[in-house]
């Protein structure tokens, strides 16, 4: 290896060194006081970085926000619930789905509770979610179709009203509500769902 080659290296390494703990100081911020209350130099001081380091790369406060949301996702197992989605059975894939979704939405619930709590009176915060969120409901209303397509559906129930069901019940406030306000854990969250859906929805 040449001397420039192991130069950049340890320089990249270094990168992500000082990302790594800029994340993870707002991560903690955010769970602990919230993101309102957590200014760019509190997280400065806790990752032990400038404030100029923070913004060269996140660019601002709603940038890191959104980074640490992403983070999280990913962390907590998101790119594990894509493949399940695009089972060939739509029924299947709602039910592996649901059961993965709740062990995500779990991992990192105290998180996800704060910024989307956050989104409510934040308007940056709410388009952070928001740009999220509409993945989630794009994945749902492709499996409504599916779901209809593949005859699961049950008699008068359409595919606008099977989306819209989907939506509600794969959100997070939905699992919250179940697993915080109802102690419940994640499996059974997910048995629950599943449970409605055969109810509402699925034959």
């Amino acid at each position: 290896m040449s001397p420039r080659k192991y130069t950049l290296g340890v320089r990249e390494a270094g990168v992500e060194e000082t990302r790594r703990r800029i994340l993870e100081a707002a991560r903690a911020m955010i769970v602990e006081t919230g993101f309102h209350r957590a200014s760019m130099a509190d997280v400065a001081r806790r990752a032990d970085v400038t404030r100029a380091t923070i913004y060269n790369h996140f660019g601002s406060k709603i940038g890191l926000l959104e980074a640490v949301m992403t983070t999280a996702l990913v962390s907590a197992g998101l790119e594990c619930i894509i493949p399940l989605l695009a089972l060939p059975d739509a029924r299947e894939a709602f039910e592996a789905s649901t059961r993965e979704s709740t062990r995500m939405w779990a991992a990192e619930s105290e998180l996800f509770r704060k910024v989307i709590g956050l989104a409510a009176v934040d308007p940056e915060a709410h388009e952070v979610v928001e740009k999220r969120d509409a993945e989630r409901k794009s994945a749902m209303a492709m499996l409504a179709r599916r779901l209809d397509e593949q005859g699961y559906l049950r008699p008068g129930v359409s595919h606008d009203d099977a989306e819209a069901v989907l939506v509600l019940l794969t959100s997070f406030p939905t699992f919250d509500s179940l697993y915080t306000e109802g102690k419940r854990s994640p499996d059974e969250v997910s048995r629950l769902l599943i449970d409605l859906a055969g109810t509402v929805l699925v034959r």
